[in-house]
């Protein structure tokens, strides 16, 4: 048995969320019930036209596009290239986010506006031998194609430095992006920069997702395009790319408190569920599922796609999305499939290793757990990160050694609510100017670049600088909760009101309850980590299912039948009685309720106590559990995002009914940002990854070095 598996983990806290009596009181008057009004009470609610607006904003409710900053001179040059035929780049990030935006863009250049296939060329970077943005390696492969135009999404903020190269080579690039900015402001030799974080920029939602700015580009662009004749772009209607904008907006951990946001998830939820893509066919298919929602996106669609780009190139995931037909589709998504079980794998072997030493850090009191894993993957260690941030409420730095330059380490860090790990790197550089080599992220995640030979003197000024951050609050990892149930308030008709919260998501997290019940039943399900539970509260017996309960079948039950154990659960139905029935979808055991001490967090601020986790997980159900079902139904949080420069939204003035006088709205930051890059491990490690990826890469090796347009997709 390994260490790690003895190794005891501290037991949750609850914290229970603030209650905004207003809204409360608003929610009774449009007769909610108490729970449903206390559900919504704790969540910031964005209200519009003055008044408390339904949760299910359409697109007409969308702000308008011509706010956002250089759209007119970006949309222009765009349409300019389409009318003239020119050839036209787009490059973007690996992750879901980008590729839902690279998606998007080639099906309305190609298929809507009539743009030929053949003058579009594709640019992906690969997350692990280039890393993030506009590197030089693929402004390399740009200036091979020399494109008229390149269009970038969710990349190119920071990215001064090679789209100088680019302009001197006499090519246009338009960058489109949702990141926060250097301090020097907008790339300086970009032909246009539509960022909505930009200080310069009138577009009030700082929270959009990159696929969704460079939708609205494509939409100023048609208006363009109309008014010159141009009939293709005439019959085109974009809003049937809301599918991809949807989970480009979910995986990227955005806010679901934004009116935008919420709309383009509605629409393109609905989208998805008309299965007339290929891709989400497929897609259901392999998760059987009936119907997509803003959680299967995050639970299942997103770690699919973005497991793909944490092993190997991301193009597989790109032809998956844009497949013709239904055989196509399905094969690249067994592709897919198998390298998330991969990824998987890895995940639990570094956790395994990891766990014991993040524990001994922990017992010493520790306010950080900075770690190196000899062979670890630098891949997955943000995930890894996540892991460790959840199971012990402090924040966490990851290193594994970077394939590409020897004797360098890379790192990925995620942290718990009221300590900006941003603030704490650039704490470490002032102390120790040049210990970090290269270094970015936000408030709540980063990346950083450091020499091997530093790592013992980086991990102390680190631990320095979180102390100094968290000035002697207590750090422990915590729930979330929406209070307690009654046995006569759990039912069938609260999980159906319930729904009103959809699409739920950070910012707007489902609703989830904690309360203490007595086990008097347990069996196990699937491979012995996910357990069922019989329950019984106030003398109402009730079923739940516990997924990941343990780590391994070897651990020892988490509880046993007649303790008493106090649980936070959210609400389900299991379809597969009949009829249907009630259970509880237990999210963990945690210690009762106690008054928090707050780090950070502002009176009534809805959200999560600790960054949410990269879900990593198939959205599985019962009954193939032996695959590995997901504990998705139970995060809070969605898919990890994976970039440079999250923003954190800046606040937005929103209107309560209730008051008639603005309130500050501030959604909560944008998600676990992938650090700036990392490097790909070579020689002998992760030899179980090989098969997967060699079976990919020897088809599309050719498609990824040249950067040429992908001609199945478009035929």
């Amino acid at each position: 048995m390994s260490s790690a598996i003895e190794t005891p983990l501290i037991l949750p806290s609850v914290r229970r969320r603030d209650v905004d009596p207003r809204i409360e009181q608003l929610a009774l008057e449009l007769n909610h019930s108490p729970v449903l009004a206390r559900v919504l009470a704790g969540r910031r609610l964005v209200c519009m036209r003055g008044v408390l607006h339904p949760l299910l904003p359409s697109l007409d409710d969308l702000e308008d596009e011509q706010r956002l900053a250089d759209m007119d001179r970006a949309a222009q040059r765009l349409a300019d290239a389409i009318l003239s035929r020119d050839v036209i780049g787009i490059a973007t990030d690996y992750d879901m986010d980008g590729l839902g935006g690279h998606a998007a863009f080639r099906r309305a250049v190609v298929t809507m506006f009539g743009h030929p296939p053949q003058r579009l060329r594709s640019y992906i970077g690969h997350r692990l031998a280039e890393g993030y943005g506009i590197t030089q390696s693929l402004a390399a492969r740009v200036l091979q194609d020399k494109p008229a135009v390149l269009v970038t999404a969710d990349c190119g903020s920071s990215d001064e430095a090679r789209i100088a190269q680019l302009l001197q080579a006499g090519i246009d690039v338009i960058v489109t992006d949702h990141h926060e900015l250097p301090p020097e402001g907008p790339p300086r030799s970009a032909h246009a920069c539509v960022n909505p974080q930009r200080s310069d920029c009138g577009f009030r939602d700082k929270a959009i997702a990159g696929g969704m700015v460079v939708w609205y580009l494509l939409r100023a662009a048609q208006r363009i395009l109309i008014d010159a004749g141009h009939e293709p772009a005439l019959q085109a209607s974009l809003t049937s790319l809301m599918d991809w904008v949807a989970c480009s907006t979910v995986a990227d951990c955005v806010s679901m408190a934004s009116v935008n946001n919420r709309a383009v998830v509605n629409a393109g939820l609905a989208r998805m569920n008309t299965r007339d893509q290929p891709c989400w066919e497929a897609m259901a298919q392999l998760m059987k599922i009936s119907e997509f929602t803003a959680e299967s996106i995050a639970f299942g669609v997103a770690p699919r796609i973005n497991a793909r780009t944490r092993l190997a190139d991301p193009f597989a995931a790109l032809y998956f999305l844009l497949a013709r037909d239904l055989p196509s589709a399905h094969a690249r998504l067994r592709v897919l499939d198998a390298e998330n079980q991969a990824r998987k794998q890895i995940e639990r072997q570094m956790i395994e290793e990891l766990l014991p030493r993040a524990a001994q850090l922990s017992r010493q009191g520790r306010h950080a757990i900075t770690l190196a894993l000899p062979d670890g993957h630098p891949g997955v260690q943000g995930i890894c990160s996540s892991r460790l941030v959840e199971a012990f409420g402090r924040p966490v730095f990851l290193f594994s050694p970077h394939a590409a330059e020897r004797g360098m380490l890379t790192g990925s860090a995620r942290t718990v609510e009221g300590i900006n790990v941003k603030q704490v790197l650039l704490s470490v550089d002032a102390q120790a100017p040049g210990l970090i080599q290269r270094f970015g992220g936000h408030k709540a995640a980063a990346g950083a670049q450091i020499r091997a030979q530093d790592f013992p003197l980086f991990a102390t000024l680190f631990e320095r600088a979180t102390a100094e951050a968290v000035a002697g609050e207590p750090l422990m990892p915590w729930r979330w909760s929406d209070g307690e149930l009654s046995p006569r308030q759990i039912t069938l008709t609260l999980l159906e009101e319930l729904k009103i919260l959809e699409p739920t998501g950070r910012g707007f997290e489902a609703a989830s309850f904690d309360g203490a019940f007595q086990v008097v039943g347990l069996r196990e399900l699937g491979d012995g980590t996910h357990l069922r539970l019989e329950l019984r509260r106030e003398g109402v017996d009730v079923e739940a299912v516990w997924f990941r309960a343990r780590r391994s079948p070897q651990q020892p039950l988490p509880v046993r039948v007649g303790e008493q154990a106090h649980f936070v659960y959210s609400l389900a139905e299991n379809a597969f009685r009949h009829p249907p029935r009630l259970e509880l979808r237990i999210s963990g055991q945690v210690q009762p309720h106690a008054t928090p001490t707050r780090l950070g967090g502002e009176p009534g601020a809805a959200g999560s106590a600790y960054v949410p986790l990269d879900p990593g997980e198939a959205f599985e159900d019962e009954r193939h559990l032996p695959c590995g079902p997901s504990e998705g139904t139970q995060r809070q949080g969605a898919a990890e995002c994976q970039s440079a420069a999250q923003p954190w939204p800046r606040p937005l003035t929103v209107f309560l009914k209730v008051t008639g006088t603005p309130a500050e709205f501030e959604p909560p930051h944008g998600g676990d940002d992938e650090e700036y890059g990392g490097g790909k491990r070579r020689g002998d490690r992760h030899e179980r990854v090989r098969p997967v990826v060699e079976r990919v890469d020897d088809v599309q090796r050719s498609e990824y070095a040249s950067g040429k347009q992908i001609e199945d997709a478009h035929r």
